[in-house]
């Protein structure tokens, strides 16, 4: 199974290189080359993992990290910093901010690629369980017993449109 992986740093040199060591590891990589673009394909599209660069146009890398935190969908997803900010100060706002690594400008492929498969099997061991049932506009779907209800009330569906509502 392919892991999806969201680059966001504006330095397009750097995103080039690591998109294709990553896809090279039989990754799929997305790129966001700012803040408001990171965080809309954060919201729009599902990741396992986002690189995250501290300096960036738009809004920087601490305030998406922070909202990301913020948001339940996002909250747990893995973030890893990198970035050109080096001193102890900043590591610390970073991993305090919420990131998982942190990872200093200049680095080394392999070792980036490394700690992404760490990080990686470390999020997928503390995965929770998926949940026991749906609900969305009065309709909940019951997923251990295949069974869906509209306000509280059984619905009679064919076992095709059970698999399409759900």
């Amino acid at each position: 199974m392919s892991r999806r992986v969201l680059v966001v740093d504006d330095e397009k040199l750097i995103v080039k290189g690591i998109r294709f060591s990553l896809e090279q590891d039989d990754m799929e990589v997305d790129c966001a080359y700012d803040g408001e673009e990171a965080l809309e394909k954060a919201r729009t599209k599902e990741y396992d993992m986002i690189l995250l660069d501290i300096m960036l146009p738009e809004e920087d890398g601490l305030s998406v990290l922070k909202k990301l935190r913020a948001t339940p969908r996002t909250a747990k997803l893995p973030v890893i910093m990198l970035t050109a900010k080096t001193t102890e100060l900043d590591k610390v706002a970073g991993l305090d901010a919420g990131a998982d690594d942190y990872i200093t400008k200049p680095f080394r492929l392999g070792e980036l690629c490394s700690r992404i498969r760490a990080l990686l099997r470390r999020a997928r061991i503390q995965k929770p369980e998926a949940p026991s049932s749906l609900s969305c506009g009065g309709i909940t779907i019951v997923l251990l017993s295949s069974r869906a209800f509209q306000n509280g009330r059984p619905l009679e569906l064919t076992g095709a449109e059970y698999r399409l509502l759900s």
